[in-house]
């Protein structure tokens, strides 16, 4: 019976990692249908601007259910010092608190930077657009297709969490099936009605070709 054991031990291996790739395939097109079918434009962003003796820095902040847009732009026009601090809105993994390498050597006149992410529950995908709303706009981690962009740059922490989800959403709707067939490897029962295996190549009570079974617990033996 342990060889039935590690047969039933290596199916449960096998069906976590399959709902492993499905939660993470249902959270890139998830992903993705928000990217176009979600729109925050209608929106109204969240605004703070921060001013320095060197620059005045503008986070624009857009957020709706499976969408998130932040738009990071850094220009000359200083107003004096100001208490509002763009940081504390941005979020980490833009990396939109350190400034480009051109805006530090003063190579271009202004910095402006659109990080889209999508996903739900939480934004796992995003892209990033150098040089927004100018002409000499450039989209990189994502694709466009018909003005659209489909992002596969991964926010680590909100695609783990998104991938857990629907695997454990995929496992709770297959719970039965996965049960069932857990137990009968475990029992060394026929996979299809649960008679128990004997010494034939099909099972006596269903007819049902046993090779893959047997095979498993002869290569084990």
């Amino acid at each position: 019976m342990p060889k039935a054991h590690r047969q039933a031990r290596r199916f449960l291996a096998r069906t976590i990692l399959a709902l492993a790739v499905l939660g993470f395939a249902i959270n890139v097109i998830v992903a993705w249908y928000c990217a176009v079918f979600v729109d925050v434009d209608g929106t109204s962003p969240v605004v703070t601007i921060s001013t320095s003796e060197r620059e005045t820095w503008r986070v624009l902040f857009w957020s709706k259910a499976g969408a998130e847009r932040i738009c990071s732009q850094r220009y000359y026009v200083v107003r004096g010092p100001t208490k509002p601090q763009p940081a504390l809105v941005v979020p980490a993994w833009t990396h939109f608190d350190q400034p480009t390498s051109e805006w530090e050597t003063r190579a271009a006149p202004f910095e402006s930077r659109l990080a889209d992410a999508r996903g739900w529950p939480l934004p796992s995908l995003w892209s990033v657009t150098e040089k927004a709303l100018s002409a000499h706009s450039s989209v990189h981690n994502g694709v466009v297709i018909l003005d659209v962009t489909l992002p596969f740059r991964p926010i680590w922490p909100s695609l783990l969490v998104d991938c857990a989800f629907f695997a454990f959403a995929g496992g709770l709707l297959c719970a039965p099936l996965i049960i069932r067939r857990f137990r009968r490897h475990w029992q060394y029962r026929c996979l299809r009605c649960g008679y128990p295996i004997g010494q034939s190549r099909f099972c006596t009570e269903c007819g049902h070709t046993l090779d893959a079974q047997i095979g498993h617990q002869s290569a084990a033996a």
